[in-house]
């Protein structure tokens, strides 16, 4: 009865080391497992959220200006996007609010790949002695400066403005879906942040 005793005691003991052993494994395992799902989830939820928050642009503008004695009168096609650097999102949490301030914006502009992106509709040159044909480097001058003017009258016909609203919008539903709390997104530059810097270029 003893020998029966001390060999049942000693089972138990060998099933609760046993078990023991399996509840911190479990733990280990499992919380790792939790942590590395939260973060892929987190970055999920940021990529989601900068897709929503991007607005695509697609212009097609004339460019008209002169390189010294040259002028010339061209169109261009550039395409890109106005998105926010939401990685650095900060906010903070209240509770009962979660307060959030809207990041500065991201303006990308190319020309487009499309065939026929770049037309030179016209040149001529005040000076009756000189060539108005333009070299590559002329051409390359003038891409440069028709994208400068695409992106400072984005600034100025309240393009920017727009994708600055419809990020503000999105941001705060997506939050307030992950959160299940009200959100406010706050925009200290709804014009956008370069708005005096680039609005100049097209006064």
């Amino acid at each position: 009865m003893i020998k029966t005793l001390r060999l049942s005691i000693a089972l138990l003991l060998s099933l609760a080391a046993i078990a023991a052993v399996g509840f911190v494994a479990y733990k280990l395992f499992f919380k790792e497992k939790d942590a590395v799902s939260v973060e892929a989830s987190k970055i999920a939820d940021i990529e989601t959220l900068a897709e929503l928050c991007t607005m695509e642009i697609y212009t097609d503008m004339p460019v008209k200006g002169n390189i010294g004695s040259k002028h010339f009168f061209a169109r261009q096609t550039l395409q890109g996007s106005i998105s926010f650097d939401l990685d650095s999102l900060s906010y903070n949490e209240g509770a009962d609010t979660i307060t959030i301030s809207l990041p500065k914006e991201k303006v990308e502009l190319l020309e487009s790949t499309l065939d026929g992106s770049f037309r030179v509709i016209d040149t001529w040159n005040t000076d009756l002695f000189s060539s108005p044909a333009l070299s590559n480097s002329e051409e390359t001058e003038i891409k440069r400066i028709a994208r400068a003017k695409a992106i400072a009258s984005m600034y100025a016909d309240g393009t920017v403005a727009k994708a600055r609203s419809e990020a503000k919008q999105r941001l705060s539903e997506f939050m307030r879906i992950v959160y299940h709390l009200p959100v406010i997104v706050n925009d200290s530059t709804p014009k956008g942040a370069n708005y005096h810097s680039y609005v100049r270029e097209v006064k």
